[in-house]
């Protein structure tokens, strides 16, 4: 799939304007060229940092690898069902790492299920769950984007990559550490789209905010059909 720069760029002045997330998505959907058996394995890091009672930041890290596969997918039906397809999420906990570099081996295994709506932009916080479901959307504070070659791995791709400084509630992001209820949460976000990668395209997510940070990064993918 080829991206129209000209619709891309309309498309973020109208959801900034509105203050939709997300304004740094494709103009489709890419889960419309999903299908039942496509799925992607991440990498994934997680940073959270507090401070201890002598005013000494300590961070503590866990490693994990986040296995997405597409397990359901339905068709709009004259209203009454809407066009989704339904993702099936293992997140396997390698290891924790704690302030003092100790390596804590585990073999933790969460499981989750999200559900994408196809008429809408893909909502990449809430489907890596860095922040939670029910909340507002945020406020579009700052925008970049372009096209980076990065390498992961072994393996180079040539990206749509694209940066935001998105203000959010502290409710909303499910990690937040040290920050005032009434105070306004910038996050900063980036992420690497690749056409022919299935799902969402994602092959580097990364978010932080104060206290806390994620980052993804494609290990592999495979598609039950040719990508078109």
């Amino acid at each position: 799939m080829k991206t129209n720069k000209k619709l891309l760029t309309l498309f973020y002045i109208v959801l900034a304007t509105l203050g939709y997330t997300t304004v740094y998505a494709q103009p489709d959907n890419s889960f419309n060229r999903a299908n039942i058996g496509d799925w992607v394995l991440f990498t994934v890091v997680k940073e959270t940092t507090t401070v201890n009672t002598n005013g000494e930041k300590q961070t503590t890290k866990t490693y994990s690898e986040l296995r997405q596969t597409i397990t359901k997918k339905t068709d709009a039906f004259f209203g009454v069902a809407k066009s989704q397809v339904t993702i099936d999420q293992t997140n396997v906990i390698l290891r924790h790492v704690s302030a003092s570099g100790e390596v804590i081996a585990t073999n933790e295994t969460e499981i989750s299920t999200y559900v994408v709506d196809l008429s809408k932009s893909i909502d990449y916080e809430r489907m890596f769950g860095v922040i939670g479901e029910g909340t507002g959307f945020p406020l579009i504070i700052g925008h970049e984007h372009g096209n980076k070659q990065i390498t992961l791995g072994s393996k180079s791709y040539d990206t749509f990559w694209a940066h935001n400084i998105m203000g959010f509630s502290p409710s909303a992001i499910k990690e937040i550490q040290g920050v005032s209820v009434n105070e306004m949460v910038k996050a900063d976000v980036s992420l690497w789209l690749v056409d022919n990668v299935p799902l969402s395209g994602i092959v580097k997510f990364q978010f932080q905010v104060p206290g806390f940070g994620k980052t993804l990064e494609i290990k592999d993918f495979g598609t039950s059909k040719a990508l078109k």
